[in-house]
């Protein structure tokens, strides 16, 4: 079961994502090389690449059994 919330404070977005999956922090991932062409690429990692390139801040801590991430945006 996944669990998102999110508040809106002081020109800020905060959002929180919380799963009871295995334990896997994706801010590990090594960021994919966007020199290369689209056939040159391994597949997968473009959208946490894209999410930590639009958000302020990102964390991953797993706590509790539990993943969680929390980003925020400024605006």
């Amino acid at each position: 079961m996944m669990m998102v919330s999110f508040d809106v404070t002081n020109g800020s977005v905060y959002i929180n994502i919380h799963d009871h999956g295995m334990p896997y922090n994706p801010l590990d991932r090594c960021a994919p090389d966007i020199t290369l062409g689209i056939e040159e690429r391994e597949v997968g990692g473009m959208g946490v690449f894209m999410v930590t390139q639009i958000m302020d801040n990102i964390s991953y801590c797993y706590q509790n059994r539990t993943n969680q991430i929390m980003m925020d945006k400024s605006w």
